[in-house]
């Protein structure tokens, strides 16, 4: 995005930072998220202290999944977004391990960006890929909103019980079923919390 490309750019590396992560939680599109994160990268990587910092982050804890989440969420609270996470629950760090692995796989390894040449492509390929991982399985694992979550409840039992309520053999109930168990068009950072927000999922 452009707007996010030029602040990238800003003289006031601080400034410029704080914004573009801010903007990082405040994107609502999973589809527009990679470009500012790209930027938001590119000012990273003009402040050397900052860049080595995530650099060192990968470094220590690309083994340690619950560990590089706290990290990054510590670093993304002073730079005045979101809260440093205390704890890590299983399922966000076994996701972060996955995409992790698949990383090496593909050749990419963000525990050695502190050995590659800061301004080479290698480097901006491997930091920006880890950025995103992290940053985009934090986004996915967040749990809705106690009112969210029971809205949603409220929907899918309104809407089982309008479709249980057909003849059971009928093309109107199946219809219904498919129509409730349909993923929907639009990717959402809340798709996951959506497919099961269970009692204690909300905030």
């Amino acid at each position: 995005m452009a707007a996010a490309a030029e602040i990238a750019q800003m003289r006031d590396q601080a400034w410029a930072v704080r914004e573009l992560a801010q903007a990082l939680d405040r994107e609502p599109s999973p589809d527009t998220f990679a470009d500012i994160t790209g930027s938001f990268c590119d000012a990273l990587c003009r402040d050397r202290a900052m860049r080595e910092r995530v650099e060192r982050m990968f470094a220590v804890h690309g083994d340690e999944p619950a560990a590089l989440v706290q990290a990054w969420s510590a670093f993304l609270a002073e730079c005045g977004s979101g809260t440093a996470m205390d704890a890590v629950d299983d399922d966000l760090a076994d996701d972060v391990r996955r995409r992790l692995h698949r990383l090496r796989r593909q050749g990419l390894q963000p525990g050695e960006l502190s050995r590659m040449r800061p301004d080479s492509f290698a480097h901006t390929v491997a930091f920006g890929t880890a950025v995103v991982l992290v940053h985009d399985a934090v986004r996915r694992s967040a749990p809705l909103s106690r009112d969210e979550a029971e809205r949603i409840r409220t929907e899918v039992r309104t809407a089982l019980d309008h479709a249980l309520a057909l003849p059971s053999d009928s093309d109107e109930r199946t219809a219904a079923l498919s129509r409730l168990a349909a993923p929907v068009d639009d990717q959402s950072w809340a798709d996951r919390a959506v497919a099961g927000p269970g009692p204690g999922r909300g905030r």
